[in-house]
């Protein structure tokens, strides 16, 4: 969040280096122990004077139960009961200021804080700007135990609660191997956030987040729910050439939710074996090859309070053993879907019932398809690639994909209908890297209004920008970055 006058602001907000995005559900991790470094940038507003210099900051540090309430009050009050902290610099050029241990051991652990620093340029105007990061608690996750079943394909895990009064402040610790969406009454906490946790060696190191799930909750019944995907900690990713790597085991669910109400009890939900789960309408997913869903599995509402289902076969949750590595919370920023869409320039049928759609360019992501009119149960394969081959002496395609670049990698959706009129697919753990789609088996000839390409990677910031007069170099810059985000994963990848 930014304040400023008519000639500066502050901008570029970072604790320990990440930047918070107004309105996201995601905040920078600071140990207990600390340090915890804050930086910001002076800029020159639109109109503004240039070559403005820093001459002093002022640093307010308070404790607030709700994050993303907080933002949204717009004037954020101090109460007694916050944990406030100041530093004032009157004569520092300093954009930046380290909290040290001796003041990060003044914060309480599992706790978030809004920080606002207050400038004060060479000409004598002032401006602030604040943000937020969160002091983990290295407790949380300690004797809760990671859920799953070695008897079923349990990829659907639920579980209800109750809140008996106001909820001040709810945090949910959650970390799910190999990928996972959390959901509460019905509702996925982050949206945007996508992959997570990021790609590490987990029996050496496994990664969690922390949300504010406050707004969420409601008083009265409520229920959690987590799509648990395979990711690389399931099945075989490890493809020939490549070196075999056994998988690690079944995926698994590790989560504390922890409740503060009005009165000040605190109510805890934990990942334990009180909890069911089910294979749902995701029957097989994988980075490499794709993901496939059957329509005629899902359940509406499966993750809200008050759910039946007579049709499907829900177990008790079984305690899975330990990945092995130490859990940490995940300081890099996560993998998200960006808020535009690409849309096809073209479509074409090559040859009987299939179609070739062409987005123009490459980019890693996968697909939004709308399917119309399909009877139920109807297959849809969907194959993805980078070059398709066009017909001798001719610009029209011949419906032959390349994909020995693919190597034994299947990259291959399928999506199974359940009979609506209009149906919406779209993956949810795996990524492709394309930028023609082959779709066999539509009911309806599709326009390029019923595709979309969702692009993702890591949400990196971008710091740099690059124009010239030359049409050609910037094309080359246009796609140097497409490479380099479609190769941001968590990881760089080749």
């Amino acid at each position: 969040k930014m304040m400023s006058t008519a000639s500066v602001q502050v901008s570029r907000l970072r604790c320990n280096g990440q930047v918070r995005v107004a309105g996201r559900n995601e905040f920078p991790p600071v140990a207990p122990g600390g340090p915890a470094r804050l930086s910001w940038a002076l800029t020159a507003a639109p109109q503004g004077k240039r070559d403005l210099v820093q001459v002093g900051y002022e640093l307010h540090l308070v404790r607030v139960d709700s994050p993303l309430a907080d933002e949204r009050s717009g004037t954020p009050a101090v109460t007694a009961s916050s944990c406030c902290h100041e530093w004032k610099r009157p004569d520092c050029a300093l954009q930046w200021h380290e909290l040290q241990p001796p003041d990060c051991r003044k914060l309480l652990p599992g706790c978030w804080y809004r920080w606002t620093v207050a400038v004060k340029d060479s000409c004598g105007t002032e401006a602030s700007g604040s943000s937020y990061f969160y002091v983990t608690d290295p407790q949380a996750l300690t004797g809760v135990s990671w859920i799953g079943s070695h008897d079923i394909r349990m990829n659907e895990l639920r579980k209800e609660f109750n809140v008996g009064e106001t909820v001040v402040s709810a945090i949910a610790v959650i970390s799910g191997l190999g990928y996972y969406e959390l959901y509460i009454n019905g509702k996925n906490v982050d949206p945007t956030r996508k992959l997570d946790p990021a790609w590490t060696e987990f029996d050496k190191r496994v990664l969690y987040a922390t949300f504010d799930v406050k707004d969420f909750l409601v008083v009265g019944p409520n229920a959690v729910g987590v799509l648990l995907g395979n990711g690389w900690y399931s099945q075989d990713q490890y493809i020939p050439p490549s070196v075999q790597k056994p998988a690690y085991g079944p995926p698994r669910l590790l989560l504390n939710l922890t409740i503060a109400t009005a009165s000040g009890r605190t109510i805890t939900v934990v990942s334990d074996e009180s909890w069911t789960g089910r294979s749902g309408a995701i029957t097989f997913d994988s980075v490499y090859h794709g993901e496939h869903v059957d329509a005629r599995l899902l359940r509406p509402g499966w993750a809200q309070p008050g759910f039946t289902d007579p049709t499907s076969l829900w177990l008790r949750a079984s305690i899975m053993n330990d990945p092995g590595g130490a859990v940490e919370p995940q300081a890099m920023p996560p993998v998200r879907v960006e808020v535009t869409t690409m849309k096809p320039i073209s479509v074409a049928k090559v040859i009987t019932n299939t179609w070739l759609f062409d987005f123009g360019q490459n980019f890693a992501g996968w697909i939004r398809l709308h399917v119309r009119g399909a009877p139920k149960g109807a297959s849809i394969f969907i194959h993805f690639t980078e070059i398709a081959v066009p017909k001798q002496n001719s610009s029209i395609y011949s419906g032959v994909i390349y994909t020995d670049n693919l190597r034994a990698a299947q990259q291959t959706d399928m999506y199974i209908t359940g009979g609506g009129k209009d149906e919406v697919f779209e993956p949810r753990f795996t990524v492709h890297g394309f930028r023609y789609v082959q779709v066999h088996n539509l009911w309806k000839t599709p326009t390029v209004d019923d595709m979309e390409g969702v692009v993702v990677h890591t949400a990196a910031d971008e710091i740099g920008t690059f124009e010239s007069s030359n049409a050609l170099l910037n094309k080359i810059h246009a796609a140097v970055v497409w490479g380099q985000k479609s190769n941001l994963m968590s990881l760089p990848t080749a």
